[in-house]
């Protein structure tokens, strides 16, 4: 690329730049005369600003569509998150009271092998070491069954209050036992609580989520865009008819902008007085280039012409000696 053809290059790009600006500022003074209110008598201008208003309606709209859709998915998407992490906690909590109501379990069954504890409260528990080949805490069936028996002596205390009877390391452990089923409740009552607010929000999410928020976002930008439009054709209808609404009592903020769009303008026609004169140069550098070519032509031509017409005068001279000597030889026989 010559260098003609990147100062041709980089004067594009500036003016597109330019235009740009410009655009941006036509944008800006369109936004500027609304917020001032303009009222202008000429054809046209009721509808341009009618049109902005309508657009600038309709972006509100689409982005409180855009906002209520995604505040609905994110809270959506929280309860749920919730859900599990509840689900999730009663579950570790569940395992840690079945661990508790084991060890419980098997405490109250080694009092019982003593006779240590009260054999009404805890008749369960006696009639099974009555029971034959159960007396042995080592061949109480399976470990699983002995946990399960274990659990069910434990959940005996809880279930009937049974602490007072118990002293030292297990009266601690059905305290623990208790906290932690007061936590376990919390935690499914939560659970049941935000799964009651997902079924009743179902409706009003599912309506809002079938339409989608990368849909409600394009629709947003879309109408953003058309904003945009609108108050851009409203600057450009005010710089063009400026002389029919400029005065003493125009806004400052108006006229600041005007000013802006003047000095763009005029650094726009300087760019493209540029690219007139680079274009034209560069049209007569390609004209000189073909100039320079034809002369190049013309100049073997002539060297060629120079050599055919060098023969020539040989190619006549040569024959000239011999039509002499064919008179000669005829004059002779003559003779």
């Amino acid at each position: 690329m010559s260098a003609r053809e990147e100062l041709l290059k980089e004067n594009k790009a500036r003016i597109k730049e330019e235009e740009e600006r410009i655009s941006s500022l036509l944008l800006s003074l369109g936004s500027r005369g609304m917020e001032c209110g303009l009222s202008v008598r000429l054809p046209g201008f009721m509808k341009l600003q009618q049109d902005c208003r309508n657009a600038s309606a309709e972006r509100i709209r689409a982005e409180e569509r855009l906002k209520a859709i995604r505040n609905a998915s994110q809270e959506h998407e929280e309860r749920r998150t919730l859900v599990e992490s509840r689900k999730k906690d009663s579950a570790e909590i569940a395992s840690s009271i079945d661990s508790l109501l084991t060890s419980l379990g098997a405490s109250i069954y080694e009092k019982c092998s003593f006779s240590l504890l009260d054999k009404d409260a805890f008749a369960p528990v006696y009639k099974d070491q009555e029971k034959p080949g159960k007396g042995s805490l080592g061949s109480v069936l399976s470990r699983l069954s002995r946990e399960h028996r274990f659990r069910r002596y434990g959940r005996l205390v809880i279930s009937n209050d049974l602490d007072a009877m118990l002293d030292g390391k297990a009266r601690e452990t059905a305290e623990e036992i208790r906290r932690l089923q007061g936590l376990k409740a919390e935690a499914d009552k939560e659970k049941h609580e935000l799964l009651s607010l997902i079924v009743a929000k179902k409706h009003s999410y599912e309506a809002l989520s079938t339409e989608g928020v990368e849909r409600a976002e394009k629709n947003a930008k879309g109408a953003a865009e058309r904003e945009e439009a609108a108050l851009r054709n409203y600057g450009a209808f005010l710089w063009d008819n400026g002389g029919s609404w400029i005065g003493e009592d125009t806004p400052s903020v108006l006229l600041d902008e005007i000013e802006r769009i003047l000095a763009e303008k005029d650094a726009l026609e300087c760019l493209i007085a540029e690219r007139k004169r680079l274009k034209s140069e560069a049209k007569a550098d390609d004209l000189m280039a073909l100039l320079e070519n034809e002369e190049k032509k013309l100049s073997i031509l002539q060297k060629e012409r120079e050599r055919i017409d060098s023969e020539i005068a040989d190619v006549e001279a040569e024959a000239g000696r011999l039509r002499m000597k064919l008179e000669e030889i005829r004059r002779e026989q003559g003779m």
